[in-house]
This record gives C-alpha cells, sequence and structure tokens, in this order.
C-alpha cells in the first residue's frame, strides 16, 4: 500500500499546503493536475461552501473547497471521477475518492437535522 496519500484531521486556519476543488461530483483540472495551491485559490472569488481538511498527499497538506456552483476558472476545467479512475495515478485517485465522499456530505448536510442551524 502506498503511503502518498493519508486521510488526516487538518485545521482549515492552517496556512498553506493544497487543495482539490469539488462541485457536483466534478474536481477542477488545469494543465497540472487537480492539486492546486491552497494560497493562489483563496484569492480567487470562488462561491466557496466550505473548506475541509482531507489529509497528507506526498507528505503535503491537502484541503478539499467544496464550492455551491461551478466556477469558471482561466486555464482550468472540470473532470468527474470517473475519468480520473482511467488515469494511471491510484494514490490521486484515492484522495479524489475521499474529497467526492467528504465534498458530498458538507454539500448535503449543511444545516442541522433537528434544530435547523448551520452545521459547523
Amino acid at each position: 500500500m502506498s503511503l502518498r496519500w493519508q486521510a488526516a484531521l487538518l485545521d482549515p486556519l492552517m496556512a498553506g499546503g493544497w487543495a482539490v476543488v469539488h462541485c457536483r461530483q466534478q474536481f477542477l483540472l488545469d494543465g497540472n493536475g487537480a492539486l492546486f495551491p491552497r494560497d493562489w485559490l483563496k484569492r480567487l472569488d470562488l462561491p466557496l461552501l466550505r473548506e475541509q481538511g482531507l489529509g497528507h498527499f506526498d507528505g503535503e497538506p491537502v484541503f478539499l473547497f467544496e464550492l455551491d456552483f461551478p466556477a469558471d476558472v482561466p486555464g482550468a476545467r472540470w473532470q468527474g471521477l470517473r475519468q480520473f479512475m482511467q488515469e494511471d495515478d491510484r494514490d490521486l485517485f484515492r484522495l479524489l475518492g475521499y474529497a467526492t465522499q467528504i465534498g458530498t456530505w458538507v454539500s448535503q448536510h449543511r444545516f442541522c437535522g433537528s434544530c435547523g442551524s448551520p452545521m459547523q
């Protein structure tokens, strides 16, 4: 088993790291892949629902940016998880599969089922 991808609890207040951008079962992708510098993404005007720590990829922290709707980012496009499955990087696919699960939870459980207040 590879150690390139490891799930972990990460504090979104920590600086730096990488991020994947997820919306409606798709990931943002550019010529460098699906991992983006987190600080760069934060400077964009993205419709962010929530940022969630995912774990470490090649020893670097990775976060999920779950968007409310797909945003246009120059030089980037959206791609579904199935296409990543057909590529050679199984560790990246595992990371994105985990991110899909967390992203779906974030987008579908935004409010408490008992009291209706926003989830934190």
